[in-house]
């Protein structure tokens, strides 16, 4: 009888430390709410194409997002995502594809004061630092999902909806002329 209680007690103790434990990583370590508005993405998927455009003198950019997820640290917000990126020659009528990129970013935001500014960014290291590189930018409850993000459904669906807009917009084009 003493030792079913016993293992009853140790039973509770450990779910107890579980929830604490559970409790500590959502709240401290990383936050698995995604509460961006559609403004507020649309703010970073502008950031990003912003960072990544050549600057060609005409020209139409693309860019999708996948969103992992967000961290606070103190008046700053922590935003993990993929994003793709495309760019496209359109000078002289044309449409053309430029420059592409797919890779995480960590998009640092300045929450203080209500406001929502990017003041920051960060992307990984090419060759042989990019695992390394991860590792710093992102929680350990995402690294996984970001390094073996090529081969997840979430990345299929990503390349499909980025390569709809583009169709949407070259078709759109092609009714214009």
């Amino acid at each position: 009888m003493k030792k079913v209680i016993k293992n009853i007690i140790i039973g509770i103790i450990v779910v107890i430390i579980a929830i604490i434990i559970t409790f500590v990583l959502r709240k401290y370590i990383f936050r698995f709410d995604k509460n961006l508005t559609k403004e507020q993405k649309a703010i970073i998927e502008k950031y990003i194409s912003d960072k990544s455009n050549s600057y060609l003198e005409e020209n139409m950019t693309f860019t999708s997002t996948h969103y992992f997820g967000d961290r606070y640290n103190d008046d700053q917000l922590e935003v993990y995502l993929w994003a793709m990126f495309s760019e496209y020659d359109t000078k002289d009528n044309k449409f053309e594809s430029y420059t592409e990129s797919s890779m995480p970013w960590v998009i640092i935001v300045n929450t203080k004061d209500e406001q929502f500014e990017i003041i920051d960014y960060k992307m990984p290291k090419d060759g042989n630092q990019y695992k390394q590189s991860i590792k710093n930018m992102f929680p350990i409850a995402i690294r996984g999902q970001v390094l073996n993000f090529y081969n997840r459904s979430d990345y299929k669906k990503l390349v499909k909806e980025h390569q709809n807009m583009i169709q949407i917009y070259e078709d759109y084009s092609k009714e214009s002329e």
